[in-house]
Parts: structure tokens; C-alpha cells; sequence
């Protein structure tokens, strides 16, 4: 029976894990429409803003100015961006094309509609594509593709007048009403007890651009400003944790817990405070109660923005906050703050459970013998946390004078390599495996806690070129003779190693008072030359063979990290 119930308990929570990756798959693409266009939110806020310090002429070009922003601009590129994502560049043309008949009838920013009929358009150029292609004869692809772009492009914009945008506009009146009846009652904050789990779940991205950046749009044109900006984008929660966390954590975590407040206030990184509510899920009822607070506050005094806010910076939401309004915005984050600050502290005390740094390690069975080329720190969106913790490797890498390529990106858009290693959060990891299956999946709760992960990563990258004292074991079949050129090779148009080892080399020759001319090209198209030194790896020249047709050769283990450098630099044959 035992063994029964446990069957049944591991089937649901697979299940569970399944619907979670395929909930954020899906979601990711709202976020992914809106995120690219987050500077025209920000001019669109400002010019708002200014359209009240200035009078006549003046004050109504910029009326029309944000007007056009926000019914026609917007739209379009969101439309656009939803089109490219599923349908390529013609599917983007398609998207655009069917946004025009939902900008035609709308009365308000139609940016819900824009996020449904370019994606439509795209993925149905793409099908439809795919099958003519299969039905007309070589030469014609031209003239089909532009019929298709013009056809499909044009039929969802008439979808988009007749169905798509009445559609949209009733169920946005009736959430519209409904927010405002929350607001009437006093009983918005109640939306706290979603959004801020949601959050740190990694959804919040997906939260504020994907909902309740649409719905905050089309209140602020008949309201002016909108309490809905504020409740994802409000960083007292955050702050409140961490605070907390600074004054009665763990010892071990307190000096993480202090930088990550500067992160999360000042730089608007709100991921940053996530990990220690998920490593502690007690602290959810605190950020629950504390933003539920602080969207008390915002509605008793009417407080709202004029415009979306991203990042949730304490100094952009105080940029950003009309004269008028800073009262009660202020009062609102400090409050939320102080709420979860104390809820937090209760919780602490006392608490004696340790906190883990889990962390594994998921290793691909084609690459156990393959040395680690690059670093790939990856996160939802690929530009806040993952920034972050790229920055704070590469810092620490070159305290150890360690060369390799460090990079950030979304998760959703990792390149399945066999030679990276992709940093990720433990909540992100099972998507990040299934987006590069051939890749290393590293783990872990916290990218501010490197201490915790670092000797992981030293460990997997190739030992031999991290050796201060032992010689790289690198094959060099070229004899250095005289040469005009140095050229790097790549294959597949992949070419971000080249690149650090033009950069590495450069500076190697500057600083040992040497010229040369150092280039990258396609291996593809080589045409060998007596008078030019290639370097390829060791993959790259098995592959094509290069050491049969290249007579002036560098074959090394890796681009970025190797001793081969400082012999070209330093060898006395005649360079340029």
C-alpha cells in the first residue's frame, strides 16, 4: 500500500513539475513580446509626465506624440515581435500587417490584442508556408512567400476587426470593472496573495508585462495613472526580506544579504531576493502580508503611476512619480518594507533550521570527456539576475587569472552545445535541461553565494590550461616563419571564442610592443595562404582536416585560455 501511495504521490508531483515548465513556456512568450519595447514604456512615461510642465503647441504635439505611442507604436512592434518569435522575419511582417485592424476600431491601447494576432499571423505563415513549399516548383519561392506574408497578414486583420479586438475590449471592461470594484470595496490587496508567490516563482516578469502592464495602460488613458504598475513593480517586499535577513539570518549570509539590498533597491533587481523566500517558505506569508500592505496604502491614497516601471528601481519609481503622487508612493513602499521587515524577524527568530545551498550537477552523457568552453549564466529573461551573476563571475575569474567566456542569456534561448556550462536557479533547472540537453546544467539556489559554486565551475574547467605551473600539452604544427596576417577559424558562423582570442591577443602584442593584423574568418570559405598564421582547435581541425592542407597552423586545445599566444607574441620571426 505504502509503496502504492508513494507511486502515486511521484506521478503527481511530476505531473506538477510538467505543468509548471509548460506554464512558464507559455507565459514566457507574453513576457517576450513586451520586455524587447520596455525603452518606449519609459519615453511613453516621460513625455506623459511632460506633456503638464508645458503649454499651447507644444503641450499638444506631445498629446498626440504619447497618443501615438501608445494606440499605434506599440502595438505594431509588439505585434511585430509575436510574429518574428513563432514565424520568423515574414511571420513578423504578418504580424504587423494584422495589427493595423485591431489598431482601426480600438479605443484604448490595444496591446492585449497585438499579443494575440501577431503570434496568430506568424505560426500561421509558418505552417502554411512550409506546406507550399512542398506543392510549387524551385523559383517561385519568392513570389509565394510575398503572397503568403500579404494574405495571411491581411486575414488576420480583418480577424482582428471582427473578432479578435470586441473580443478583447469586453473582457478588458469587464477586468477593468472589476479592479476598480476591488479598488471601491478596498479590496485590491487581496491580488497581493497571488502575485507575490507568483513572484518568486520566477513569474514576475510574466506578472507585470504579460497582465498587469496591458491592463494598467488602458486604465492610466481614462485614470491618468494606475495603481497596477505598482503592485509587481513595488520593491518593499524585497527589501523587507532582506533586511530581515541582515539582522537575524544566518551569519554565513549575511554579507550576500547586505549587497543583494543594493541590488534589488537600486538596481531593480527583484530576483535577487527570491532564493531566501524559497529557501525558507515560511517568508511567503511576510512578502504576502507586506505587499498586501503597501497596495493597501497606494489605494487609500490614491497613489499610482502614470506609466509601467521596469526595472522596479526605488529611483525610477521616484523618477517616474508625478509631483502629486510622491507622497503616497513613498508611504506606500516604506510601509510594505517596514511590514515585511517585522513579519520576517518574527519568523527568524529562533529558526534553527540551516539553510542548504543545494546544488547539482546534471552531466550529458555526450560530453563527459568534453572540456568547458564557455559559461552561460541563465535566467527567465536573460537580463537582470543572469546579468548579475555573470558580472560577479567574471570579476572573480580574473582575481585567479583565469581567461574563458562568461555570458548571460534567457533560458528559453540556450544553444545546446556540448562544451558550455549553463548556471541557472534550482527552480529554472529542469526547463534549462530541456533546452540544451547536451549542456551542463549547474544548479543552485543563489548566484550572489559564488563561494558556494565556484570550485564546481573550476573543477570543469579544462585543468591543464588553468595550471599556473604545469605547460599547456597543446599541439602546435605550425614553424613560426614570416607571416602577414594571423586568422582565427570558426565554422557555422560560431564564432564568440574567436572573438575573446583576437581581444587576448591583441593585448598580448600591445603589450610586448608587436603588430599584427589579426582577423577571424569562416572555414568554410578558407582560401590558404602561405603569408597567413591559422589557429583553429583542436574539433575544428579534425573536422576539416586542416592539418593536411594548412601548412602554417596553430591547433590548440582552447581560444581563450593557452600559452601559444605568448610564443607568437614573443618569437623573433618577422611579424607585422
Amino acid at each position: 500500500m505504502w509503496v502504492k501511495m508513494k507511486r502515486v504521490m511521484n506521478s503527481l508531483s511530476f505531473s506538477a513539475r510538467t505543468s509548471c515548465v509548460s506554464l512558464r513556456k507559455l507565459t514566457h512568450y507574453l513576457n517576450a513580446m513586451i520586455m524587447p519595447h520596455l525603452g518606449i514604456f519609459m519615453a511613453w512615461g516621460l513625455l506623459s509626465f511632460s506633456v503638464r510642465l508645458v503649454h499651447y503647441d507644444l503641450q499638444q504635439a506631445l498629446k498626440e506624440i504619447c497618443d501615438g505611442m501608445s494606440c499605434l507604436l506599440l502595438p505594431v512592434l509588439i505585434s511585430y515581435t509575436g510574429g518574428k518569435m513563432v514565424g520568423g522575419q515574414k511571420g513578423a511582417v504578418a504580424g504587423a500587417i494584422a495589427s493595423l485592424g485591431i489598431i482601426v476600431n480600438a479605443e484604448t491601447p490595444p496591446i492585449i490584442s497585438a499579443m494575440i494576432v501577431g503570434p496568430s499571423a506568424g505560426i500561421s505563415y509558418k505552417y502554411v508556408a512550409s506546406y507550399c513549399w512542398l506543392k510549387f516548383r524551385s523559383g517561385y519561392e519568392m513570389l509565394v512567400d510575398n503572397l503568403l506574408i500579404g494574405g495571411i497578414g491581411s486575414l488576420f486583420c480583418v480577424v482582428g476587426i471582427v473578432g479578435v479586438q470586441p473580443f478583447v475590449t469586453i473582457c478588458s471592461q469587464q477586468l477593468t470593472h472589476l479592479v476598480l470594484l476591488l479598488i471601491q470595496k478596498g479590496l485590491l490587496p487581496i491580488v497581493n496573495s497571488i502575485v507575490e508567490p507568483l513572484k518568486v516563482l520566477f513569474f514576475n516578469n510574466t506578472l507585470n508585462h504579460g497582465f498587469l502592464t496591458p491592463l494598467g495602460i488602458e486604465m492610466a488613458e481614462s485614470h491618468k495613472e494606475s495603481i497596477l504598475f505598482l503592485l509587481e513593480a513595488n520593491p518593499g517586499p524585497g527589501l523587507g526580506i532582506l533586511l530581515a535577513g541582515a539582522f537575524f539570518g544566518e551569519k554565513s549570509k549575511k554579507a550576500s544579504t547586505i549587497g543583494a539590498m543594493m541590488i534589488q533597491g537600486i538596481g531593480g533587481i527583484h530576483e535577487v531576493y527570491f532564493p531566501f523566500v524559497l529557501m525558507n517558505p515560511k517568508l511567503l506569508f511576510a512578502v504576502t502580508l507586506g505587499g498586501a500592505t503597501g497596495t493597501f496604502t497606494f489605494q487609500y491614497l490614491g497613489a499610482g503611476l502614470p506609466a509601467p516601471i521596469s526595472p522596479g528601481s526605488l529611483l525610477m519609481i521616484l523618477f517616474q512619480t508625478p509631483s502629486n503622487q510622491l507622497a503616497g508612493v513613498s508611504l506606500g513602499i516604506f510601509i510594505s518594507t517596514a511590514i515585511t521587515f517585522l513579519c520576517a524577524a518574527l519568523l527568524l527568530i529562533g529558526d534553527s533550521v540551516k539553510e542548504n545551498n543545494k546544488m547539482f550537477i546534471k552531466r550529458s552523457p555526450v560530453m563527459q570527456n568534453t572540456d568547458i568552453q564557455q559559461i552561460i549564466f541563465a535566467c527567465d529573461s536573460g537580463m537582470g539576475s543572469s546579468a548579475m551573476g555573470a558580472a560577479i563571475l567574471k570579476k572573480r575569474l580574473a582575481a585567479e587569472k583565469i581567461l574563458i567566456v562568461v555570458d548571460y542569456c534567457s533560458v528559453y534561448k540556450l544553444k545546446d552545445r556540448s562544451d558550455q556550462l549553463v548556471i541557472i536557479h534550482q527552480e529554472l533547472a529542469e526547463l534549462a535541461s530541456q533546452t540544451a540537453p547536451k549542456s551542463e546544467i549547474l544548479a543552485v539556489t543563489h548566484f550572489l553565494e559564488i563561494e558556494a559554486y565556484f570550485l564546481a565551475i573550476i573543477n570543469r574547467i579544462n585543468k591543464k590550461t588553468l595550471s599556473k605551473n604545469e605547460k599547456p600539452k597543446e599541439e602546435l604544427s605550425a614553424s613560426f616563419g614570416s607571416w602577414k596576417r594571423i586568422v582565427f577559424l570558426y565554422e557555422k558562423n560560431r564564432r564568440g571564442a574567436q572573438t575573446m582570442g583576437i581581444a587576448i591577443l591583441s593585448q598580448l602584442a600591445k603589450e610586448n610592443g608587436r603588430r599584427f593584423v589579426i582577423q577571424k574568418e569562416a572555414v568554410e570559405k578558407l582560401v590558404v595562404s602561405k603569408e597567413v598564421l591559422y589557429i583553429a582547435t583542436h574539433q575544428l581541425s579534425k573536422a576539416y582536416q586542416l592539418q593536411k592542407s594548412v601548412s602554417n597552423l596553430v591547433v590548440v586545445n582552447h581560444l581563450v585560455i593557452n600559452q601559444e599566444y605568448e610564443k607568437i607574441v614573443k618569437s623573433e620571426r618577422r611579424g607585422l
